[in-house]
């Protein structure tokens, strides 16, 4: 089995949010998981939706993670994926 959106009503019931801080980062590595970016369905914004306290970073386009960028604290606050900065999707930057 794999994750995709229709799973959302189910990973929302299982109140997995408690178990992360409000804080958290939460990278996909999967291709394509923020494809279209905040306008359309995909599995980022469904993270984001049963996460709704973390920061998510996700390529719009088949990729891998190249290397993850570390703040002063070692804390994730960016990732470069082979498809470019252009073409990832971060939800939460804000926060």
């Amino acid at each position: 089995k794999y994750l995709d959106i229709s799973d959302e009503s189910e990973l929302k019931s299982l109140n997995l949010a408690q178990y992360l801080k409000n804080d958290a980062v939460i990278v996909l590595e999967s291709c394509s998981t923020g494809k279209g970016g905040k306008t359309e369905e995909n599995v980022a914004n469904m993270i984001g939706i049963v996460f709704p306290n973390c920061m998510i970073f996700a390529p719009q386009e088949p990729t891998v993670a190249k290397n993850y960028i570390y703040d002063e604290k070692s804390r994730v606050i960016g990732v470069n994926y082979r498809c470019g900065v252009d073409k990832t999707y971060v939800i939460g930057l804000d926060k």
